[in-house]
Parts: structure tokens; C-alpha cells; sequence
């Protein structure tokens, strides 16, 4: 009886699979292309390593030290623990030394795992437009928008917490849509927006929007709202508390004030990019990420605000489209009118899943009252599909065509042995000491943060080059103020081996 039903849901939802089986096999495609480590904030999951070198050993006093030392994203690290161990054993049964070249060497095998947590994303769209109300073919044009999303697709070869928490916070969303209500239910809601934000801190106001939404959903009375909130705040207070506690046994720096540190030292405004640009980069950057992806969902979104006041009832489109600006609207607000921090493409990222539900509605609805007046509306479905997959094969083939530091770096010592370093931007803390001892001049190899000037650089013969990949625009909207990234644009960053121009003899007498 399990059989025949597992296969019937196989059966009817085997659109949905397929995509998300395509969606994995282009990831770990992208992923097999290098890039991991490539974001500075990618040394998160690096921790993961550590932690299991002591697990390693039997110390795991030492592995909780470990773990109580990171300020922030620790639900990251800890979900980490998982393809970071699956990567260490897939290592050794290659036969390769459990050493950090080799791990780094085969990163992509860990960022093939996490990409998971991306396709999640799709299949969690497909199944909140199911979960009210929504037909079949309008939870695949959900599903399908999300994994054609260029910012989901890129972002996948990274190890990073963004889609990780991403995932968790639609969960949290679609375990609060099932029924029955009670404290059960409450008790998963709750953890899954608390792991959401313990994850990713960035994601602050997708977990507040969604235990906001939770509150007042279907609520029969104030206390009954009010008891729903108390029963969140417990919960998403019950983790701080126990990693404050656990540092304070220990005797480390107290968790609670090293959130409060992070804050204070990485998210102010000194380098994260514009507080003016609050309300347009949202749509800056996700122009640049998805181009003409993009008109079809405002398209979309647009089809479900007309149909919303055409007939005038709230449907389920008008409700995702309320959470997409709820949530555009806090991140404006904090930045542009409160001046509390910028905004960049991470945190912009968050409103997208619910901007492709409302679409698939608008989508869903507009192809149905089309098909009643128009002669051939099958064809207009079939030109608009092609043009989508068109701008999706566009889209994805730049991720595709990058080169990163590590590996444009790794091709040199066989060949040139040891080189000098430089930068034609003045881009870190860290002045690469240009090495007189060499006629090699590595350039812009490595992440450039953040871009302050355009500066000088050895000159020579040009042996290799590659485009840097914060030459991929969407890349530059993630902490970079405007001034930097026109810097980015007007300068030749693009990374390359120089051979030094030998010196010019001197006339006699004079010294060089």
C-alpha cells in the first residue's frame, strides 16, 4: 500500500522532480568549475574542519570550544558539519591526504552538497503554492521561475549560509499552512525560523516576517496572537541562552556579546556598500542577475495585483506579494530612511521567492483567461517558455566562463615559479610586497574589498590572463558602494602574470 501510494505521488508530481533533478546536475556542473572559497565570508564553513579535526581526535571539549568562538552564522557551521565530514571520507577513499590542499583542491565535492540547499528553495515554492490552494501547473511555474533565477543558480558553487537559511525560513513558512494548529505545530514553526536566523543573521527580517505572519495567520483572538508570539520569542531566545551559557562555562567571550560584536564591527556602514541605495538596489541588482527573467516576474506580480483589484479579493497572489514588500520595505526603510545598515544582493535575494510565487499566480491566471481569446494561446505559452529558457541559458553561461583566484593562481608555480604580487585597485589592508627578486608580477589575484582607488602596477609583458570574476556584475553588488563599482568598471581588473620590463641601460657614469 506504501508502494503504490509513494509511486502515485512520484507519478503526479514528476514535473516537479525532473526540475529538480536538472537544477542539482547544473549545479554541481557549476560547482566542479572552482570558485569555492572565493567570498571571504566562505571561511565559515572552513570551521567546519576545524571542529571535526577535534571530533577527530576524541576531544570534544576542544570541538565545542571550536564552535563557541564564531560569532555568528553558528547554525551554518553546525549544518556544515555534515558535507564537511561526507568530504573529508570521500577524500581519503580517493586516496588523498587529509590535508588542507586537499581538501581545497576538491572543495567543489562539499559545495555540490550545500547546492542542495538551493534546489531546496525550488521544490519549497512548489510546495507553499500547493499548500494554498494552488493547481499543479501553477506550483511548477513557481518551481521552474525559482530554478531558472540566475541569483539561486550562481550563488549555489559558494559555501555560504544564504540559501541554507533561505530554505529554512520557507520551511518554517510551510509547516505554519499545515493544519491542525497547536503547540506541536508551533514548536516546529518556531525552531525552523529560529534555525533560519541562527544561520544566517542577514536573514533577520525573513525570520521576523514570517513569525509575524505565523502570529496573526488564522488567529481566532489577541490572546491567541500574543500567546503565538511568546511561544517564538522562546524558543528563538532558547539558543542564544544555551551558547551563552555554554560559553560562560567554559570561560569564553559570553555568545550574546559577540553577536553584538559582529554587528557593531562588520555590518556598519563603513565598507558594505550606500545607505541612499536602499530602495533601488534590490532592483539594480536583480536586473543584472536575471535581465529580462525579471520582466516576466514583475509581469507576473503585476497580473496578480490587476486581477486582486479587478475582482477586489485579497487571493493567495496578493498574499505573497504582501510578503515581498513587506520584507523590500523593511530592507529599504532600515537602510535608506532609519540609516541602520545598506542593503546589498544577499539580502536582496530574500524577496525573490515570494516575487515568483505571486508571479506564478499572475502567470497561472493570465495564460487561463488568455486562452479564452486568443486563437492560438498555446503558441504564445510556447514563445514565452522558449524565450525564458533563451535568457536562462544566457544567464547561466556566465557563472559558467569564470576563472578565480585560486585557480588562475595554482596554474603559475610549474611554470614560473615563485612570483611578486600587485593590484591595479587600492583594494585591502593587506599591500602585496612587490618582490624585486622575481621578473613575475602576479596581478588582482585575489578578492578586491574593498575598492577605495585606482592605483599604478608594475609594467611588462602580459603571459597569461583572465577576467576577474567581480567583472560578473552581480557580484558587485554585494558590499560594494557605487563609487567602488565604478571603479570596478572603469579599470582593466581582470587578473594576469606579468613579465617585467627589463631595464634600460644607463649611460656611462650614471647609477640606475
Amino acid at each position: 500500500m506504501k508502494q503504490a501510494s509513494l509511486a502515485l505521488f512520484l507519478k503526479t508530481h514528476r514535473g516537479l522532480f525532473i526540475l529538480l533533478a536538472l537544477a542539482w546536475l547544473l549545479r554541481v556542473a557549476l560547482c566542479s568549475r572552482g570558485g569555492e572559497l572565493f567570498f571571504p565570508d566562505e571561511n565559515r564553513y572552513s570551521e567546519a574542519y576545524r571542529v571535526l579535526y577535534n571530533l577527530a581526535r576524541g576531544d570534544w571539549a576542544g570541538a565545542l570550544d571550536k564552535i563557541l568562538v564564531i560569532r555568528a552564522h553558528v547554525g551554518f557551521t553546525l549544518g556544515a558539519l555534515i558535507p564537511a565530514a561526507i568530504h573529508a571520507l570521500l577524500v581519503l577513499t580517493l586516496g588523498r591526504p587529509a590535508v588542507w590542499p586537499s581538501f581545497q583542491e576538491t572543495m567543489w565535492l562539499a559545495a555540490a552538497q550545500t547546492s542542495l540547499a538551493s534546489v531546496a528553495c525550488i521544490g519549497l515554492c512548489y510546495a507553499l503554492a500547493l499548500k494554498l490552494g494552488a493547481k499543479r501547473k501553477e506550483a511548477l511555474i513557481a518551481a521552474a521561475l525559482m530554478a531558472c533565477s540566475n541569483s539561486m543558480f550562481y550563488y549555489s558553487r559558494h559555501l555560504l549560509p544564504y540559501d541554507s537559511s533561505l530554505a529554512l525560513g520557507l520551511l518554517a513558512l510551510w509547516l505554519m499552512l499545515e493544519e491542525p494548529p497547536g503547540w506541536k505545530r508551533s514548536l516546529f514553526v518556531g525552531a525552523a525560523v529560529a534555525l533560519c536566523l541562527f544561520t544566517y543573521l542577514g536573514y533577520c527580517f525573513l525570520a521576523l516576517t514570517i513569525g509575524a505572519f505565523y502570529m496573526i495567520y488564522r488567529a481566532q483572538s489577541v490572546f491567541e496572537i500574543l500567546k503565538r508570539g511568546a511561544f517564538l520569542g522562546a524558543i528563538g531566545a532558547s539558543l542564544p541562552a544555551v551558547m551563552s551559557l555554554a560559553t560562560w562555562v567554559r570561560g569564553s567571550h559570553l555568545y550574546a556579546l559577540s553577536v553584538q560584536t559582529f554587528f557593531e564591527e562588520d555590518t556598519l556602514v563603513v565598507h558594505q556598500g550606500d545607505l541612499a541605495e536602499g530602495w533601488t538596489l534590490p532592483w539594480t541588482y536583480l536586473w543584472h542577475a536575471e535581465h529580462g527573467l525579471l520582466l516576466v516576474i514583475l509581469l507576473g506580480a503585476a497580473a496578480t495585483l490587476c486581477l486582486a483589484l479587478s475582482r477586489k479579493k485579497f487571493n493567495r497572489g496578493m498574499l505573497w506579494l504582501s510578503l515581498a514588500a513587506a520584507l523590500y520595505g523593511a530592507l529599504a526603510m532600515t537602510s535608506s530612511s532609519l540609516g541602520l545598515f545598506p542593503i546589498n544582493a544577499r539580502l536582496s535575494r530574500q524577496i525573490l521567492p515570494f516575487l515568483v510565487l505571486a508571479s506564478a499566480y499572475g502567470l497561472s491566471a493570465l495564460a487561463e483567461l488568455l486562452s479564452t481569446r486568443l486563437p492560438r494561446p498555446k503558441a504564445l505559452a510556447g514563445m514565452l517558455a522558449a524565450a525564458i529558457i533563451g535568457q536562462t541559458a544566457y544567464n547561466f553561461a556566465r557563472p559558467f566562463q569564470l576563472t578565480f583566484p585560486w585557480d588562475f593562481r595554482r596554474q603559475i608555480p610549474a611554470q614560473y615559479g615563485r612570483v611578486s604580487h600587485a593590484l591595479t585597485v587600492k583594494a585591502d589592508a593587506y599591500d602585496p610586497p612587490d618582490d624585486k627578486s622575481t621578473p613575475y608580477v602576479l596581478v588582482n589575484a585575489q578578492y578586491l574589498f574593498p575598492v577605495l582607488c585606482a592605483i599604478q602596477y608594475p609594467s611588462g609583458k602580459v603571459l597569461m590572463r583572465a577576467p576577474h570574476p567581480l567583472e560578473f556584475l552581480p557580484y558587485q553588488y554585494d558590499g560594494h558602494k557605487p563609487s567602488a563599482r565604478a571603479i570596478l568598471r572603469s579599470q582593466d581588473i581582470s587578473m594576469r602574470l606579468i613579465e617585467r620590463a627589463a631595464a634600460k641601460p644607463q649611460p656611462d657614469g650614471q647609477s640606475q
